[in-house]
């Protein structure tokens, strides 16, 4: 089963309709008074103040009975919290005055403009089968403009200053007015008359996605350079502005600069289509695409975070990815808490009673109690199900050791987690901070701290959505879900302010009061709020008249953030000059300041286009007193030398690839650099390597020669062969001309072509062509002798795949015998797989009924890659050579949906469809799961779902960790399983690819660029397709994992796959 919709359990379900009644409104406050406390809870709702002990619950409850926990006001909320190291939760605001909070920002005069999602969880739309009526709130959401106006800290005045919107999800402060992000419209809203409440409203951009209600755009941040970032989310989008379709967001996180996208579109940009977009270069496309979260540090460091994937970083730009055509960095986002994506949590508030009836039902049967780990006995679960809102503190009212700290939610654990950051290599990484304990922890299970905001006072804001349920609708059981109300305090909701012992409340300045020259001060302040809202301004104001008083401060300045800013407001005033990153370099140089000198390095392009800036760094960068510490400079240097000439460029190259020290973002920041030169670049270092072999200073040189060289080959034959003859050219010797042929074979067949193509050119010289003649013929020597080494007949069987098909099957043919080790099998069946024409699937298909599964896997790969031998299988198929019964589900399901009609046709005929009516399945499946066998279920596992999942060492990870779902109840997971298209996250639709030369490829689609497309399939293996090859991009609108699972799998066997599902340890 390539099952990454085993994975996706979470969204597998079936919304039902719910008869509850939601909370009654709060009573309203009338404008300038505190808030007053909620309404009674509702009778719907049984009271249950020692909140139901798990142990003590029948284990055979009845749904129809599931008490429901009430909320409580906020000072009986704020009696459940426990803050470690004297910290206090302060009430900053509550219901009425403020409702389902999810993100919030301050203006200049330090109010709150507070994004209220107050439609969760539900959508305006039809969407069928998951919700067929439209039950989701019209247009419910709003903007609240909260103020402190008498400087306790309590934000007594409330005003609704935009309502009538849907799906809220975040708001940025702008020249007087907001940005607010409500999928799918991107607005400007803004007060004129001064009224406080806007007026003005704009849409300036639209198309965002609404496919999932958790998986929406969010989190508008400001970054450093004065521009807005935002969180893409899974669900991405076909955007367009003022009707100009702009392109799609598919996998990408975006930041726009806040003036030019409210300007009009210029005349070149009316005739864009869908399918020809406009692009302007006021909007740019990053890494990222996940769940909810979106926060910078100091330095420009950026952070996001997903459900069980608590922190990642962006580690690789996704411009410089674009770069270099036929380069793909390894990753561009990375996971970098040291406990792993789904890290363990402390939780303290006891489960809700639905939980209970679930988990009840798991523990009934002795047998599967005996599996159970403790912590899946106490029915909550130990680790991360449910992070959100990832935020770096920048404040300066904490202890000195929580600067730079990040705090995360769980929203469904009730809890707030802070974790360290600390250098690793060009990234970070990040480790927990309270040991066996949390930050911030309730035993109320209404508390949902969804989002934190960095406040004027130096502190930072937790935003409280404060919901009896936070899960998905998909998430829980049918028949739990029909006594449950989703929307169930919908009218409630906090803002705390996390204050540190001792804390006073200092006095704030209105920013927006002082002049440009009294701004400049506040770009080094000690709080983040101040140094940003000054950078802002001054940017809004484009006043020119302070360039000399922000110059004098860079000069001036000890404070590292100060000399950020200060950069940063420069560039933004269109006023810095190559001299002001030549002082700041200097001073981060002698004063040990990696991160200021990498914010150096790329802060308006000026090292890009000054190189001689930064050369008298480039030995210093690498000396041990700096080669652990300056990685971030080296990083972000290595991308800065793509604009450089390359007569400066290679001997930049040549010294920085001795700081790579084993990180591959560094080497892989240098590969992006290379843009056009990987001919020149690999000739210049392969004579470096010749010269001197075994110095250490080469070392990095070494990793990246392979690497450069397949880059020329994925460029085309035409830099290949002028490689290749300036080797020869410069006698380079013949254990390193070996090399390098062997290093071209994975660009060449990323292009289509093989190394008789490479022979066939003219321009390709003799002497090069004898020896890649002469290494395909000892690859066919070595190859067929039978007492050779395993490895050395696996390096000849991959050589030759891409020689003379007929050379290779003859090979093949011989050395394909049952006394063949199985592992040198696999390598014999994949090269013939790989290799070129019709004649090799002819063979492949002759050898079908003795190859064994692991040998068919690779046959199938090969079968697949193109029309003509797709034909051939399915010819196959149809005189009984091959069995259909034989093809997994996901390649039957492939063929059904392929984008060759003829082949549709023909494959329908061939294989039944899948039944449609899904949950009849399910219903005859679901009996087989009081009796799940975990034991055998693992055997099954490693059989048929470890091609795409991964547990400890079994397996290959494709779709998300099954850890993740192992909560889920059985049911939901059969869900999952056997309907897999029910409610498919977008990150795990299948994609089909067309090349113009006929090659077909399938796969989920983990990474985009300008120049090439990546698509991961089963065990793995990733294609990337140069995107001027690509004929057809296209999403199947399905799960890469298959339906029809049942033809494969019997009731038993996958009710002993969720049963060891269920046992796996957190």
């Amino acid at each position: 089963m390539r099952p990454v919709a085993v994975v996706v359990a979470c969204v597998a379900l079936t919304l039902s309709l719910f008869a509850l009644a939601a909370p009654p409104s709060p009573p309203k406050a009338e404008t300038g008074k505190p808030a007053a406390t909620p309404a009674a809870v509702p009778p719907a709702i049984v009271a249950d103040k020692t909140r139901i002990d798990p142990v003590t619950v029948d284990p055979a409850a009845n749904p129809e009975k599931i008490d429901r926990i009430p909320g409580l006001t906020p000072d009986q909320a704020k009696k459940t919290l426990a803050i470690q190291k004297g910290f206090d939760m302060q009430l900053a605001a509550s219901e009425p005055n403020v409702a389902d909070p999810v993100d919030a920002a301050f203006d200049e005069a330090g109010r709150m403009y507070v994004a209220e999602f107050k439609s969760y969880p539900y959508s305006e739309e039809i969407r069928i089968p998951q919700q067929p009526t439209a039950i989701g709130k019209h247009n419910a959401c709003l903007v609240r403009r909260l103020e402190d106006k008498d400087g306790d800290g309590v934000f007594e005045t409330s005003t609704v200053f935009a309502d009538g919107l849907s799906w809220v999800m975040s708001v940025a402060c702008y020249d007087g007015g907001v940005f607010v992000l409500a999928p799918p419209h991107l607005y400007y809203i803004k007060d004129t008359n001064g009224d406080g409440v806007a007026d003005e409203k704009k849409i300036v951009l639209t198309g965002f996605s609404r496919y999932n209600v958790q998986a929406a755009a969010n989190n508008l941040k400001w970054t450093l350079d004065n521009r807005i970032c935002g969180a893409g989310g899974p669900n991405g989008g076909d955007l367009v502005w003022n009707g100009v379709p702009i392109g799609p967001l598919r996998g990408q996180d975006f930041i726009f600069d806040p003036k030019a996208i409210l300007g009009t579109p210029p005349a070149e940009a009316k005739s864009a289509t869908p399918e020809k977009p406009y692009r302007p270069e006021w909007f740019e496309r990053i890494a990222g695409a996940v769940q909810f979260g979106n926060s910078f540090d100091d330095f420009g460091n950026r952070f996001v975070s997903s459900n069980s994937d608590h922190i990642r970083q962006e580690v690789f730009p996704l411009s410089a990815a674009n770069r270099t055509a036929g380069f793909t960095p390894s990753q561009m986002i990375r996971s970098i808490a040291t406990e792993g994506p789904a890290a363990p949590v402390f939780r303290t508030s006891p489960p809700e009673p639905w939980r209970i009836v679930r988990t009840k039902r798991r523990i009934a049967d002795p047998k599967t109690l005996a599996r159970l780990s403790e912590s899946e006995r106490s029915v909550t679960g130990g680790f991360f199900t449910s992070a959100t809102g990832v935020t770096i503190y920048r404040g300066d009212a904490y202890p000195p050791e929580f600067s730079g700290n990040v705090f995360v939610g769980d929203v469904g654990g009730n809890l707030i987690h802070r974790k360290t950051l600390a250098p690793n290599g060009a990234a970070l990484v990040a480790t927990r901070a309270d040991q066996n304990i949390e930050f911030v922890t309730s035993t109320d299970t209404w508390f949902r701290p969804v989002n934190f905001v960095n406040g004027p006072d130096g502190c930072l804001y937790v935003l409280d959505m404060y919901r009896e349920t936070i899960e998905h609708p998909y998430s829980i059981p049918e028949d739990i879900k029909a006594h449950l109300d989703l929307e169930s305090g919908s009218e409630w909701g906090r803002v705390w302010r996390l204050a540190p012992p001792g804390f006073k409340e200092p006095k704030i300045a209105n920013l927006g009061k002082l002049s440009s020259a009294e701004l400049v001060p506040f770009l080094a302040h000690k709080n983040a709020w101040h140094r940003q809202t000054a950078s802002r301004l001054l940017t809004e104001r484009q006043d020119k008249s302070v360039v000399a008083a922000i110059r004098t401060l860079l000069n001036e300045t000890k404070s590292d953030v100060g000399l950020v800013h200060a950069l940063a407001t420069l560039n933004s005033l269109a006023s810095l000059k190559p001299a002001d990153v030549s002082h700041v370099l200097d001073v981060a140089f002698a004063s040990n300041q990696p991160q200021v000198a990498a914010f150096a390095v790329q802060v308006g392009g000026i090292v890009a286009s000054h190189p001689e800036i930064a050369e008298k760094y480039l030995a210093l960068s690498v000396d041990a007193d700096h080669l652990s510490s300056f990685a971030p400079f080296r990083f972000r240097l290595s991308i800065a030398i793509a604009e450089w000439p390359t007569d400066r460029f290679i001997p930049a190259f040549l010294t920085l690839s001795q700081g790579i020290d084993g990180k591959k973002e560094l080497s892989d920041a240098l590969m992006s650099s290379v843009v056009d030169r990987a001919g020149a670049t690999a000739s210049a270092v392969l004579a470096e390597l010749s010269r001197k072999p075994e110095q250490p200073k080469t070392s990095g040189l070494a990793a990246l020669s392979d690497q450069l060289i397949s880059l020329a080959a994925t460029r085309g034959s035409d830099d290949l062969t002028k490689l290749l003859n300036s080797l020869v050219e410069n006698k380079l010797p013949a254990d390193r001309m070996s090399k390098a042929i062997r290093a071209s074979l994975v660009g060449l067949r990323q292009r289509g072509l093989s190394l008789v193509d490479l022979l066939a050119r003219e321009d390709l010289g003799p002497e090069a062509k004898a020896v890649i003649t002469g290494e395909l013929e000892n690859a066919a020597r070595i190859a067929a002798e039978s007492d050779a080494k395993p490895a050395a007949r696996s390096q000849a069987f991959q050589l030759l795949a891409m020689g003379d098909p007929n050379s290779l099957l003859g090979v093949a043919e011989e050395a394909l015998t049952p006394q063949t080790p199985s592992s040198l099998q696999t390598v014999i069946a994949k090269a013939v797989a790989d290799s070129a024409g019709d004649k090799s699937a002819e063979w492949m298909v002759s050898h079908w009924s003795s190859a064994a599964p692991a040998l068919r896997v690779e046959f199938l790969e090969g079968l697949m890659r193109s029309p003509s031998r797709t034909k051939i299988l399915l010819a196959a198929v149809e005189s009984g050579a091959v069995k259909a019964v034989e093809l997994p589900a996901d390649r039957r399901e492939q063929l059904r949906i392929h984008p060759d009609a003829s082949i549709r046709e023909l494959a329908s005929k061939l294989f039944e469809a899948a039944s449609a009516d899904r949950l009849k399945i399910v219903a005859e499946y679901e009996p087989a799961l009081e009796k799940g066998d975990a034991e055998r279920g693992l055997a099954i596992f490693k059989k048929t779902c470890a091609q795409c999942h991964k547990v400890g060492n079994d397996g290959f990870l494709v779709g998300p960790q099954l850890v993740s779902v192992k909560n889920k109840s059985p049911r939901d997971l059969l869900l999952a399983v056997l309907d897999p298209n029910r409610e498919a996250l977008p990150q795990f639709m299948n994609y089909t690819v067309a090349t113009d030369d006929g090659r077909i490829f399938t796969g989920i689609l983990v990474s985009e660029t300008d120049s090439s497309v990546t698509l991961r399939r089963a065990e793995g293996k990733e294609d990337v397709i140069p995107r001027e090859q690509i004929e057809i991009l296209k999403s199947t609108g399905q799960s890469l994992m298959p339906v029809g699972l049942e033809k494969d799998l019997s009731a038993q066997d996958v009710a002993d796959v969720i049963a060891w599902i269920k046992a796996l340890e957190g």
